[in-house]
């Protein structure tokens, strides 16, 4: 195999493939990238796998020997990308054996794998008409869906979830996103048992017959990256079956594709409240910055010292109310009052984990952030405050339990009061 390319196109593309390389499998081929390479076409495909997920792209390249190999994907790229821009050679000896790339007088002389033992990599599925398409069990059951989404929307609706996915291994099921696609919507949880991030939202493109999947979050954060190649119509294709999900974008047709959790993840419906004695709003940038100031004192205390929210409004007062942040922590203590929108005549009282709270209100992209409470040890429910006050207009601001209509909202789970004495 012979081609030839430039050191930034290569490394470019080695960039992208590498990150489904395998960090810890001990099959050694599984640390390679597969080149092959179409001497007719002049068309050179990558591709990259751990068994989890896998990369693969197709780019125009002047070929002058087509043939394929596996080269240790790590080292490869740290050279490609350590080269000057210029002209760079790929080249495998006749055995296949060894490959060497060289740019003006650098070169290095990689030894290679079987290619042939290179697992196989699923192929996006084409629609027989060209369109959307989808199919489903004698049952009605959807199996199989193949569609063209907004990129930008898929990117946003998948970021709004992705940190709430469990990062402990001997729970794989909550280490996934659970996604449904419906007639130009999608529903996105993910959870760690702690707290629960569901987005319901328009994703123009989304077809009934995809079945509703567990995609490792691993997958999905690719996919995110995979969102910013979408050509110049926006839209990236997706790709739902009965144990895969697969996306494609871009002009070197990268193509992600992931298996699917087996499991049952948690019915998420029943963590929802049926309704909510309190709500109140409080700007989200002001309320990010007092939280990340009391982070401080927190430093890395182990378990972090809950983080104190009390809501007031004296009867008679003037304004609409405020909001008392404090923590006490081994190396000192934090307090801050905000003002808040809080009903004349309240006050209530709630902890939360500092950390968890501050991921929660990031993840409100509105300038107002709503907290809908009950008891102080029940689930809290963060909403952005203007999807709230439309639902309230429409005359829908009850919760559902397949969650808000074309909206977010973030459940985390309360920590005790210290100060209440284990009351």
């Amino acid at each position: 195999m012979k081609i030839r390319s430039t050191s930034g196109m290569l490394s470019g593309l080695l960039e992208m493939v590498a990150r489904a390389v395998s960090a810890r499998s001990h099959i050694q081929l599984l640390s390679a990238v597969l080149f092959e390479a179409d001497e007719d076409a002049n068309l050179l495909t990558m591709k990259a796998t751990d068994m989890e997920i896998s990369i693969s792209l197709t780019a125009e390249t002047p070929v002058e020997e087509g043939g394929k190999v596996a080269i240790p994907a790590k080292m490869l790229l740290q050279y490609a990308k350590s080269l000057p821009e210029g002209e760079a050679e790929l080249e495998t000896d006749e055995s296949g054996a060894n490959a060497t790339l060289s740019c003006g007088g650098s070169s290095v002389s990689l030894n290679c794998y079987a290619p042939d033992d290179f697992p196989t990599l699923p192929e996006f599925p084409e629609p027989s008409d060209g369109e959307a398409d989808g199919s489903a069990d004698a049952d009605g059951t959807a199996t199989a869906a193949a569609f063209s989404v907004d990129a930008a929307a898929l990117s946003e609706a998948v970021s709004k979830v992705l940190p709430f996915a469990s990062k402990d291994e001997s729970r794989a099921v909550l280490m996934g996103v659970l996604v449904a696609f419906s007639e130009g919507s999608a529903t996105l949880a993910a959870t760690d048992s702690y707290r629960l991030g569901l987005n319901s939202q328009k994703l123009d493109g989304a077809v009934e017959g995809a079945p509703t999947a567990i995609l490792p979050a691993r997958a999905l954060k690719e996919a995110v990256r995979l969102t910013s190649l979408a050509g110049e119509d926006g839209r990236i294709e997706v790709a739902i079956t009965e144990n895969q999900a697969m996306f494609r974008a871009g002009e070197a047709g990268l193509t992600l594709a992931t298996r699917l959790i087996d499991g049952n993840y948690p019915e998420y419906g029943r963590l929802l409240p049926d309704g909510f004695e309190e709500t109140f709003s409080v700007k989200r940038d002001d309320l990010l910055t007092a939280i990340g100031r009391a982070r401080i004192v927190a430093g890395k205390q182990t378990p972090p010292p809950p983080l104190k929210l009390a809501f007031s409004h004296e009867e008679g007062t003037l304004g609409g109310g405020e909001v008392a942040i404090s923590l006490a922590a081994d190396t000192g203590a934090a307090t801050e009052v905000l003002s808040a929108d809080v009903p004349e005549g309240k006050a209530f009282e709630i902890c939360f984990n500092p950390h968890y709270l501050a991921e929660a209100v990031s993840s409100i992209s509105d300038e107002t952030v709503a907290l809908r409470l009950n008891e102080s040890l029940k689930p809290a429910v963060l909403r952005p405050a203007a999807e709230l006050a439309a639902e309230a207009t429409n005359g829908s601001a009850g919760t559902d339990p397949e969650g808000p209509p074309d909206g977010y909202l973030h459940l985390i789970m309360p920590m005790r009061d210290p100060s209440r004495n284990g009351s």
